[in-house]
């Protein structure tokens, strides 16, 4: 028997603190870590999920509120606002679909509006602190991009009639993705 087990409700709080820690250090690699901190965002709402499936939505909302602060503290007050805004809504509703037992269509249905719903907060929520559109952000350097292509192009003698070929299809391209990217 471990230390906690005896206690009915000490237990669930010992096993929230170590999840609330751990979701702590994945957001740290997920922000400091080159190329495993990717990893490490993807599985971010792992702990929550987990903890809301074993005790339940409240200990789960607990999880969230207390590790945002902490990442707050530890990282920086916006980019733990854009962590759990994006990523915490995942991990509750998987841990209460999964403690529910709804059926795996009714998980995944749930899991992609909240998923897109998260995203569509956090990119809200960049917008309003930094006053860029990441959306337009996006395609300007895209077309930056492509911009640096062309002249490399012109540099290295590339038939001007296929370059100004190209130059038209990316923007008919851009003309549609920025119509259907918002």
């Amino acid at each position: 028997k471990g230390i906690f087990m005896g206690n009915q409700k000490l237990a669930p709080l010992a096993e929230g603190g170590l999840f609330t820690a751990l979701t702590v250090v994945m957001a740290m690699v997920a922000v400091y870590v080159p190329l495993v901190g990717v990893v490490a965002a993807v599985l971010w709402p792992l702990p929550i999920l987990v903890l809301v499936l074993r005790h339940g939505l409240r200990l789960g909302f607990m999880l969230v509120a207390v590790s945002g602060v902490l990442m707050a503290v530890l990282i920086e007050p916006t980019l733990s606002l854009r962590l759990v805004s994006a990523f915490a809504p995942l991990g509750l509703v998987l841990g209460y679909g999964y403690r529910a037992k709804w059926s795996a269509v009714r998980i995944f249905c749930s899991a992609l509006v909240m998923a897109i719903f998260s995203e569509m907060l956090s990119l809200s929520i960049l917008f309003y602190i930094s006053g860029v559109n990441p959306f337009a952000a996006q395609l300007e350097a895209m077309q930056q991009s492509f911009q640096l292509s062309l002249d490399m192009y012109r540099q290295m003698n590339v038939n001007e009639f296929k370059i100004a070929e190209a130059e038209g299809q990316f923007k008919q391209a851009m003309q549609l993705v920025s119509q259907l990217f918002p």
